[in-house]
């Protein structure tokens, strides 16, 4: 019932406001009688199960017919009178002030009570303040099961009539509520932990009328009301807290209410066969005929304040233990402090401390158990702590500062131990963010693998204990830098692609490199083709950023692919290509044979040739000398090849001599020309015979072809059938 005392607290008077706000009772001993709070002097021709506790010094009389089977609690000293032989066990004297003493309890004969205890200080009845008025506007009355409430937010006042049954009502604020014999209200959601919160104007229960209280309810009332109905839950009155603004509460013949009811303000009123069972608080208290009242005791109300919840201690360790206690409706008579199921110690008076030495290493749960001078038991809720040395930790691997590559395997190493204790894991941190986690070491190593490692960037690592005892400890960071390294940057410096060489090319091969990761490169390897011409380091070079590299032998004639290789850091290497054109020296000699580097196929490429356009092919089939010549294929236009000599240093006149089946026009052009530097000559048809002709004059700007006096039979196709030797002087 921690609800009930909660809402007590707030709703009643002083003597209730000594609950703390966190009401943590969770245990409950058997039911005892509690005491009911009255400003004044009450009338009894009834019965009261438990104490009365009269705030003000007026005079009281027990008559014949009344019983109270506790205690009437008063202020001051007054005056014990007793007539006949009431059933009375004596006066007690508490702490309290001595006045007033000029009044006096009156006990006629065939009254019972307990005892008078006087010296009781009175304590100040809180006022309940009025619920607010409702919004809704509708009135709707109810005559038979089945019909609807409509919208509950728009409801202001309810009646139920005849036989309407039970009506569930959500919580909410209302105006007048009227239940006639046969129907009734439902309060509250069953197996709720927090109360429903109710307000009324008024509140009526004709004939049998019941309200049914299924779970936690406080309900406000603005004005009292009579009652001729049963209210609560009769196995429940700690469900129900019934708070009273003004006026009266009544209870006539036959009617029951199980609850808690504060009504500082008015008089509470049992007639004789009606009952209530629960709490009581209100400013005047009549209990006629064969009514009983039956006061529940409420249970103290109780927190753990020290130590905090979670705190950590080291061995061996002194634990101030302090709790919070009060009761309601009586006071404490000690508070005892649990570690399980063993006691600790008591303390019998507040505050309530006790200092718990000596305690070794382990986790506890800390309780307090508060009983009350009814015998009234309330146990706090656990309170975890843990007496334990924290683990060592540090992070030995990698080495703070280092450079990691991404995406490659890391392994992290923690050192951990616990000195009162084992360690049960260590967990790896990345930038805060948990990696991996070792639950198993070899002796006071953990260690993971990333296989995968970690993305580009800054990183700081840390590994995280934990002790049997679930102590933690976080070692220093370790910085770590993980990079992408990249290939080298490599470029050739002496050479580019479609350069020209003279035969013997003894060039001297330089390329620059640099390392982009921050290292040095340590060699370049140089390449014709795929074969490995040689390599220069960085000792070599005597430089990190330029090497230079000549081919002992020269480079070949033809076209000739050259490739570089720079190996830098973390294993990455990167190529540079050229391809360079090395031309024969004059003299030249060719055949197109084998045996000078030539293949069958294409020509062009082929030791310095070019085909401009066309297609020019090396064959087998006829040739001049050996067994290879070169077949240029009709096209249009037509195919042209091209072979560059290199100048011959001191050289003042060149001859070219070359073999050939040309073909012969009737008219001739550019289509069957050869052109050696600036001069052309080719052959002109003269029925079956090709006439040799050279142009004279300038071909761009004027001139003509004369015929010479050589001339070679043609055959088909108009092609030379003979081989033809021409030579052409350059000077």
């Amino acid at each position: 019932m921690p609800f009930i005392r909660q809402a007590l607290r707030v709703l009643t008077s002083a003597h209730w406001q000594l609950c703390t706000a966190a009401v943590l009772a969770v245990s409950v001993s058997a039911q005892t009688s509690g005491t009911a709070l009255v400003a004044h002097a009450p009338t009894l021709n009834g019965r009261v199960e438990g104490s009365i506790q009269q705030m003000s010094a007026e005079s009281v009389t027990l008559n014949g017919s009344a019983s109270v089977t506790g205690n009437l609690l008063l202020p001051g000293t007054p005056t014990v009178r007793l007539n006949g032989k009431p059933a009375y066990n004596g006066t007690l004297d508490g702490a309290g002030g001595l006045s007033p003493s000029d009044y006096q309890v009156t006990l006629n004969g065939g009254a019972s009570l307990n005892r008078v205890i006087r010296r009781t200080d009175p304590v100040s009845l809180v006022p309940v303040a009025a619920p607010p008025q409702p919004t809704g506007t509708q009135n709707v009355s109810l005559n038979k099961a089945g019909q609807s409430v409509g919208t509950w937010a728009q409801l202001r006042n309810l009646t139920l009539n005849g036989s309407m049954g039970q009506v569930a009502v959500p919580a909410g604020t209302y105006g007048d509520f009227t239940a006639n014999g046969g129907s009734g209200f439902t309060l509250g959601i069953a197996g709720a932990s927090q109360p429903a919160v109710y307000n009324f104007q008024h509140l009526t229960l004709n004939g049998n009328a019941v309200i049914n209280v299924v779970g936690p309810v406080v309900v406000t009332l603005a004005n009292g009301s009579a009652f001729n109905g049963s209210m609560g839950a009769s196995a429940h009155p700690d469900w129900l807290v019934l708070a009273v603004a003004a006026n009266d509460l009544t209870l006539n013949g036959g009617a029951s209410l199980y609850g808690y009811v504060n009504a500082p303000a008015g008089a509470v009123t049992v007639n004789g066969g009606s009952q209530l069972v629960g709490g009581l608080t209100s400013g005047r208290l009549t209990v006629n005929g064969n009514g009983v009242v039956r006061l529940r005791d409420l249970l103290p109300t109780l927190s753990l304040t020290s130590p905090q919840a979670d705190s950590i201690a080291q061995p061996p360790a002194t634990i101030s233990l302090e709790a919070t206690a009060a009761d309601s409706d009586g006071w404490i008579q000690k508070v005892e402090f649990f570690s399980g199921t063993t006691k600790i110690g008591e303390a019998d008076g507040s505050p309530f401390q006790l200092s718990w030495s000596g305690v070794s290493s382990g986790a506890y749960s800390l309780t307090a158990v508060a009983t009350d001078n009814a015998g009234g038991v309330s146990t706090s809720a656990p309170l975890a702590v843990v007496v334990d040395a924290p683990p060592v930790v540090s992070l030995s691997s990698p080495v703070s500062g280092s450079t990691v590559v991404a995406s490659s395997s890391v392994t992290l190493v923690a050192t951990a131990i616990d000195s009162d204790g084992s360690v049960g894991k260590v967990d790896f941190y990345a930038n805060s963010v948990l990696v991996d986690t070792a639950t198993a070491g070899q002796a006071s190593s953990f260690s993971c693998e990333l296989a995968s490692g970690l993305a580009p960037g800054d990183y700081s690592l840390t590994a995280v204990a934990t002790d049997d005892l679930g102590l933690t400890t976080t070692s220093g960071p370790v910085s770590v830098h993980v990079i992408q390294p990249q290939p080298p940057s490599l470029a050739f410096a002496s050479l580019s692609s479609g350069a020209i060489l003279a035969a013997p090319a003894n060039a001297t091969l330089s390329v620059t490199a640099s390392d982009l990761n921050g290292g040095a490169i340590a060699k370049v390897a140089f390449y014709l083709g795929k074969t490995l011409l040689g390599e220069v380091t960085a000792r070599d070079a005597g430089t990190t950023s330029t090497f230079s590299f000549v081919p002992p032998t020269g480079l070949p004639v033809g076209t000739d692919v050259l490739t570089v290789r720079a190996y830098g850091s973390y294993g990455l290497s990167s190529d540079a290509t050229v391809s360079v054109t090395v031309l024969p020296s004059l003299p030249y000699i060719t055949d197109f044979e084998s045996g000078e580097g030539y293949v069958v196929g294409d020509l062009s490429g082929q030791l310095g040739w070019t085909v401009n356009q066309g297609a020019a092919q090396i064959t087998d089939l006829d040739a001049s000398h050996g067994r290879q010549s070169v077949i240029l294929q009709p096209s249009n236009p037509p195919a042209q090849i091209e072979q560059v000599f290199a100048p011959q240093s001191g050289a003042g006149i060149v001859f070219v001599d070359f073999f050939a089946k040309p073909v012969a026009e009737p008219a001739v052009s550019a289509g069957t020309s050869f052109e050696v530097e600036s001069s052309l000559f080719g052959f002109s048809l003269s029925g079956s015979t090709g006439t040799l002709q050279a142009f004279s004059g300038d071909s761009s700007g004027g001139g003509k072809w004369v015929p010479t006096s050589f001339s070679t039979a043609v055959g088909s196709g108009n092609q030379t059938t003979a081989w033809t030797r021409l030579t052409a002087r350059l000077d």
